[in-house]
């Protein structure tokens, strides 16, 4: 049996057995999501799997030796050996499960202005009115071709990884993509109730052209333009692309599709523009800002947007 396999079965035997013996369990048996990592960590420090691949009997002894296994408890994960009630097993695996969605819940949930808002429940047409009347009047109020007062790169402080989510691009370890996508829906909505604002006259749903966009216009959208809104500003046609984030990392990512879009654009000599509408701090709707950047692949962006590491992440600071 896998060592997934046999904590699966143990985790629920362990706790109820604890519980009915009065007895604390190891820590490693607290969480069902956590047990399968401390235990393989554990064997692995311990050199067990340098050896070979060991059964469920034998990984049970293993257990025990490394303190992961309750005092006096049998080696088994027979019910009936232990003596423990079907009820209380089926007690057990049912808190596991909530103990487990609850966590799952929680990595993928997004604070918004004090409330953990989970992407698989929220209600987004509520959530969307919310963003619009929280907004500040110095977003609402910002002119579409005013762009961030950018200082130059020589200027900026070396920087290591971090922070922010966003859009399709800033994928960051650890951060579930439920949680990143919320991030980056919560940017475009900023900036569609932004453009509304700014546009009265136009038809903002028809601009909004990315796959988020579809549950708020009831328009089919596109994650493969490399933009999300589409706009005519001052005779020239402008591509959007929103980068979010829930802090102001001053810093964002571009996917594949957005490059070759930006790159595009920075060649063509037509009346096109491609500007990355980059919003901060979105889980407080009255804290958030947005700032327009050039084209980090044109040369409006030479000396202001800086790649930072070795992908295609730019950063950049504001004058104060």
């Amino acid at each position: 049996m896998s060592l997934r396999k046999t904590a699966a079965a143990a985790q629920p035997l362990v706790r109820a057995w604890a519980i009915q013996h009065g007895v604390v369990p190891p820590d490693v048996w607290r969480e069902l999501s956590q047990a399968e990592a401390e235990l393989r960590r554990m064997l692995d420090d311990a050199g067990a799997f340098d050896c070979r691949v060991w059964t469920g009997a034998e990984l049970l002894r293993w257990f025990s030796r490394l303190s992961a296994w309750p005092q006096h408890m049998p080696l088994s994960i027979d019910r009936d050996e232990l003596g423990v009630a079907q009820t209380e097993v089926e007690a057990q695996a049912q808190k596991a499960r909530e103990n487990r969605e609850r966590m799952e819940r929680q990595a993928r949930s997004v604070q918004l202005n004090g409330e953990s808002r989970d992407p698989e429940t929220v209600d987004w047409l509520k959530l969307s009115d919310e963003v619009s009347s929280g907004l500040s009047k110095a977003v609402l109020n910002r002119p579409i071709g005013t762009f961030a007062d950018l200082v130059p790169t020589a200027d900026l402080p070396k920087r290591g990884g971090g922070g922010g989510g966003g859009g399709r691009g800033g994928a960051f370890a650890g951060v579930p993509q439920a949680k990143k996508d919320m991030i980056g829906l919560l940017g475009e909505l900023t900036v569609y109730h932004w453009l509304k604002a700014r546009q009265p006259g136009h038809d903002v749903d028809a601009c909004w052209v990315s796959g988020n966009s579809e549950q708020f216009t009831g328009r089919k959208g596109s994650d493969g333009l490399g933009y999300d809104f589409r706009i005519a500003f001052n005779k020239q046609t402008w591509f959007i692309e929103v980068k979010a984030s829930t802090e102001d990392p001053c810093r964002f990512e571009l996917g594949e599709t957005e490059v070759r879009r930006a790159r595009d654009v920075a060649r063509s000599r037509s009346a096109e523009r491609y500007v990355v509408a980059y919003v901060a701090n979105v889980g407080s709707t009255k804290a958030t800002t947005i700032d327009i950047l050039p084209n980090p692949l044109g040369p409006d962006a030479d000396g202001v947007l800086n790649i930072a590491g070795d992908s295609i992440r730019y950063n950049f600071g504001r004058r104060r």
